[in-house]
């Protein structure tokens, strides 16, 4: 874990890409527990802990990598542009989750 977050790593956009990569598992969970009505008072203490903080670093990084690739004129192959298009993804995914229920 240290690796990962080193000097190189944060530069390049590796740390950014894998927690975009966690937090699109995370609610995809969060979905699929809504889905099929899995409910029980361990799951629902974690998703009350979790789910608003999850949120906000949702938001700063989709703010921060946008900033990033904007100013970086569009770099197709960084992984600031590909953690976008997963955070693109893991809003488009709840925000059709929560009109689906």
């Amino acid at each position: 874990m240290s690796d990962l977050l080193s000097h190189k790593n944060i530069k390049n956009g590796k740390v950014l890409l894998f927690f975009s990569i966690f937090l699109l598992l995370y609610f995809c969970a969060l979905l699929l527990l809504s889905y099929f009505r899995i409910d029980t008072s361990t799951i629902g203490f974690i998703v009350e802990l979790l789910t608003i903080p999850s949120i906000i670093i949702l938001i700063v990084l989709f703010i921060g990598s946008l900033v990033t690739v904007i100013s970086k004129k569009g770099q197709v192959k960084s992984n600031y542009s590909i953690s976008l298009v997963i955070l693109i993804v893991t809003i488009l995914m709840l925000i059709t989750g929560t009109i689906i229920e």
